[in-house]
């Protein structure tokens, strides 16, 4: 009978671990359904918390919507007026441009015509001033001819001593003025071009007049004579000096006091 007493003692102490087991499988659903009770009421309160939560944004959002409207309304209202005054701003600021412009232009024109007419009259008096300077240094010039030409070329008392005369070319028909000539009976005349500035042109035609024998078509009947050929000014430049001189002509102005011979010797 052991056999018999060992099995009867191995399914009690089967029995008695199922019977724990139960217990404690027992024990672990109460707690679990303690849980689930626990997050159930947890879940209900954050979804009363969501629903509130929900509605004060959804009240907020209006309000802000509401608002944001009116802001929208009232800026469209405010830059319509803007644009209404900036367009009246820029209509009577192109309207006043161009009165500005015209009475400007008008002003410009009368100034411009008042500075013609202004130029022309000074012209006019520049030219009087400088046929009277002319005028002036030819004057002081024509005394110092004779006393030049028995100074420097042994030319005394001109038969013929002509001061601005006016002739015409024989050949082509222009007149031409001529300042001094002075004839003598030795077949010498002095010829003198007096200018208030010796510009290169008017020192280029005195060089031509001479070199291309071009006086003898204005006075034939001193063709074969000798021209001593004089060009007057009050001041002359080195430049100016050594043109004439590698031209042959002789620059007559003021030497000490009075108008001399400035080269001589060439």
């Amino acid at each position: 009978m052991p056999e018999v007493e060992e099995k009867v003692n191995k399914l009690e102490e089967m029995m008695m671990k199922t019977q724990l087991m139960v217990q404690g499988l027992s024990f672990e659903v109460s707690r679990t359904q303690i849980n689930i009770r626990e997050l159930s009421s947890e879940m209900k309160d954050f979804k009363n918390e969501i629903r509130n939560d929900t509605e004060k944004f959804k009240r907020h959002t209006d309000l802000s919507i509401e608002n944001l409207s009116k802001e929208i309304k009232d800026f469209k209202t405010h830059t319509q007026n803007t644009t209404d005054n900036l367009s009246k701003e820029i209509k009577d600021f192109k309207t006043h441009t161009q009165n500005t412009t015209d009475n400007l232009s008008k002003e410009l024109k009368a100034f411009c015509k008042k500075m013609q007419q202004d130029r022309e009259k000074m012209n006019k008096k520049w030219g009087d001033l400088c046929n009277k300077w002319g005028t002036i240094l030819e004057d002081m010039v024509i005394p110092n001819i004779t006393t030049i030409g028995e100074k420097h070329f042994n030319c005394k008392d001109p038969i013929r001593f002509i001061i601005r005369i006016t002739v015409k070319n024989t050949k082509t028909g222009y007149p031409r003025e001529f300042d001094v000539v002075s004839v003598y009976d030795n077949n010498k005349i002095i010829l003198n071009e007096t200018k208030a500035a010796p510009k290169q042109d008017y020192m280029e035609n005195f060089v031509s007049l001479i070199k291309d024998k071009k006086f003898f078509d204005y006075f034939p009947e001193y063709t074969g004579y000798e021209i001593i050929p004089i060009f007057s000014t009050l001041y002359f430049r080195e430049e100016n000096l050594k043109f004439l001189s590698n031209n042959k002509i002789y620059a007559m102005g003021i030497k000490e006091d009075t108008m001399d011979i400035l080269n001589p010797d060439f």
